[in-house]
Parts: structure tokens; C-alpha cells; sequence
């Protein structure tokens, strides 16, 4: 008689391993998010909009921080359906990837495509590394090889049972698709419990301004636009800045995916594993 779960019929073992596959994939998650959250250690003190954007969402939220930010100091504007750098003093910009994003909107290319470039990707890395050395985030090898882990688990399984049972199969190959997605995703979620406990420190610490919000335009002095986005996220800006953000998102014609942010702020949905693990 086979073992449990390779006993079950094809309905029930369907039900069982999108649960269990499910759990497999966002088990790293979980543990990265509890693991090593000793309440006592003190945390590091960061104000850099840039680094709390990172720390929340990776390099690439940076930089949608950054573009907004640049927008509304006059540093980019809109030129039709693009954004265009303008020619005034550049010395006012001293973040690597800042300048690396000013410059990249020199070149009259796509919006989107500033989270593929080289320069800016070099210094978004840079970013990342610094706030791994400070215990905040969970490196980029560590992240694939639990990617690549799960993939390994819930995919072992499923190859099990299709070499036991045979055809029909194709349901399988989908959660097992799906799967990978949702593996792939939760390689892109870098913030270690350290650096969701500090990240909630930040939210305590700037609930004003997040109330302040809908009273927030354009050209608002100092770095209030970009520190609302970083704590909170996009989502947390007025309405103003929607057009901003819009103008990121690949061309309708593209076939970079679903949109710049991948499966989890990634590389696009066509990436997979390939390109979302780790990444």
C-alpha cells in the first residue's frame, strides 16, 4: 500500500499539495521574518530615505522613491510620455544611486527600463549589501538557495507522484507553476526580522506625516515627499504623484511581463524562478 500522501486520489492529492506546497514556498519567509528578532539588541539609527526604501522593499523601491523625488525638486520632468533629466546643477545629488537614476533620464529612454539599467542596478546592490552588513536585510545567495530549496521540496513531490500514478497530470504542472511563483515572490522579500522591527519603529516614528499626507504637493519642502513613500510605500503619496508612477510601468506593447515590479518587485512574471529567485 502506498504511503500517505501518494494514497490519496487525484482530486484530494490536488487539494493536499497546493496546501503543502504552498506552506513549503512561504516557510523562508516566515522564519527570516521571526528568526533572530531578539527584542534587546539595539538597531541601527537610519534617516536615509533611500536605505528605508531598500530596507522595505529592495533597490528597486528606491529607485521608484528616487524618481518621484526627483520629479518633484525639478531634478526630472515630464517631456510627453516620458521623463527627461533637466540640464541644472547635478552637485546637489550625492547618492550613488541618485545620480546613477538622474543619469540614466539623460539618455531619453523608457522610464521602465531605469530598473534594468547597469549603473543603477550597480548601486541599488550597493545599497542592499550595506543594509545586510547591518544584520537588516537577508542576502541575495541566501534568499536564491531557499528559493531553490523549496522549488527542490514541493517539486520532488510532485514528480513522485506523477511517476507512481502517471497521466492525467496537467493540474499538477499548474500548482506546481503557480508554486514557483510564489517561491519566486517570497525570494524577493529581503527584510529580516531585525529589519521589520526597526521598520516598524519608523512607521511609529512618522505616523504625523503619513497623516499629513493628503496635504502634501509638489515641490514640498525638504525630503517629506520622499520619506513618506519610503516608511509607507507609493501608495501612501497623494494623488499628485500617481501620474509619476504610471509613466514606470513598461509600454503596453512590452513583453517584459506584468510590469516592472515582477512577481514580488522582481524582473518580470516571466522570469520565474530563474529570475525572481534571489533577485
Amino acid at each position: 500500500m502506498r504511503p500517505f500522501p501518494f494514497n490519496l486520489t487525484g482530486p484530494e492529492f490536488l487539494v493536499f499539495f497546493a496546501v503543502f506546497g504552498y506552506g513549503v514556498a512561504i516557510f523562508p519567509l516566515v522564519r527570516r521574518r521571526w528568526q533572530g528578532a531578539d527584542a534587546g539588541s539595539a538597531l541601527p539609527r537610519i534617516t536615509d530615505p533611500i536605505q528605508i526604501a531598500t530596507l522595505r522593499g529592495g533597490y528597486k523601491e528606491a529607485v521608484r522613491i528616487l524618481v518621484v523625488s526627483l520629479v518633484d525638486r525639478g531634478f526630472v520632468e515630464q517631456d510627453g510620455k516620458t521623463l527627461t533629466a533637466v540640464p541644472k546643477d547635478a552637485g546637489y545629488l550625492k547618492h550613488p544611486l541618485e545620480i546613477a537614476v538622474f543619469k540614466y533620464f539623460k539618455t531619453g529612454k523608457h522610464p521602465s527600463g531605469v530598473f534594468q539599467n547597469s549603473a543603477v542596478s550597480i548601486a541599488g546592490y550597493a545599497v542592499e549589501a550595506s543594509l545586510e552588513s547591518l544584520g537588516l536585510r537577508v542576502t541575495r545567495a541566501q534568499r536564491l538557495n531557499q528559493c531553490l530549496l523549496s522549488i527542490g521540496v514541493f517539486g520532488g513531490v510532485a514528480v513522485l507522484r506523477i511517476a507512481l500514478s502517471g497521466p492525467p497530470f496537467l493540474f499538477l504542472v499548474l500548482e506546481v507553476v503557480l508554486l514557483i511563483f510564489v517561491a519566486a515572490w517570497v525570494s524577493q522579500q529581503g527584510m529580516s526580522a531585525r529589519g521589520a522591527r526597526l521598520l516598524s519603529q519608523l512607521r511609529e516614528l512618522f505616523a504625523r506625516l503619513k497623516a499629513r499626507a493628503p496635504r502634501i504637493g509638489r515641490g514640498a519642502q525638504g525630503q517629506e515627499v520622499a520619506l513618506l513613500a519610503a516608511v509607507f510605500g507609493s501608495s501612501a503619496l497623494p494623488p499628485a504623484f500617481a501620474g509619476t508612477l504610471r509613466m514606470l510601468r513598461p509600454p503596453a506593447n512590452s513583453n517584459s511581463g506584468c510590469g516592472s515590479g515582477g512577481c514580488g518587485g522582481g524582473g518580470g512574471c516571466g522570469g520565474g524562478c530563474g529570475g525572481g529567485c534571489g533577485g
